[in-house]
């Protein structure tokens, strides 16, 4: 994967914040910049349960990556072109519309493959 070569250096610039001074679960994730958000909710440890390094090695993103992407398997498509993003809208039923939700219009098959403009519509949560 991208992040099992990159950065070449190995050595992550983003600190890996493990003391917050704050109690509030949301506060530490917020300031958790190599985390994604709702990791915890999907049972992956986020990177700062995973080293004590200021500087985390690149490895360690990759394994935490790798282990995210294992858990979220049945709502990650691979080999997708992804047209456009958008917010869900709240009224919408059929798109999720919850906070945080998104929209996401996808080429079709043939269109990826270099023919046709079709795109497909899916939804997915952010």
């Amino acid at each position: 994967s991208f992040f099992q070569k990159y950065p070449v250096h190995r050595m992550l610039i983003s600190l890996n914040k493990r003391n917050t001074r704050s109690r509030s679960a949301e506060f530490r994730m917020r300031h958790d910049w190599n985390s994604l958000l709702g990791s915890g909710d999907a049972g992956v440890k986020p990177v700062t349960e995973r080293t004590h390094e200021l500087y985390p090695n690149a490895d360690v993103l990759a394994g935490y990556l790798g282990e995210f992407a294992e858990e979220q398997r049945s709502n990650i498509e691979y080999g997708v072109e992804v047209l456009n993003i958008f917010a869900a809208d709240a009224d919408d039923d059929t798109s999720g519309g919850g906070r945080g939700d998104f929209v996401l219009h996808l080429a079709a098959a043939s269109e990826a493959a270099g023919g046709g403009v079709a795109g497909a519509g899916g939804a997915g949560h952010g």
